[in-house]
């Protein structure tokens, strides 16, 4: 596997270094918020993290499960679910100062 693009996919390029500086280290939960098809996931998908994903468009995510399925069969389907982010994920709220 020499070419790039296989090994990495369509990454973001402010992404792309964070492993490489090991800034998010093997094995670590990764979660794609707005993950799409996935071009962000290649990587962590083939070097064994724990992959998830959400994004509101049920194609992106039948094409992300497409993908991790390829890459990474053991890795649960319902890792990547139909939903809009800002539903998904509960964060505190805060009082601005």
């Amino acid at each position: 596997m020499n070419d790039l693009a296989e090994q990495f996919g369509g990454i973001d390029i402010y992404l792309f270094d964070q492993p490489l500086r090991g800034r998010i280290p093997l094995g670590t939960r990764v979660i794609d918020a707005g993950c799409g098809g996935g071009r962000n996931l290649v990587y962590f998908l083939r070097n064994g993290y724990e992959v998830f994903g959400v994004d509101r468009s049920a194609e992106a995510i039948s094409q992300v499960r497409g993908l991790a399925a390829s890459i990474n069969p053991a890795l649960p389907a319902e890792n990547f679910i139909i939903a809009a982010v800002e539903k998904t994920l509960s964060l505190p709220t805060t009082s601005a100062p």
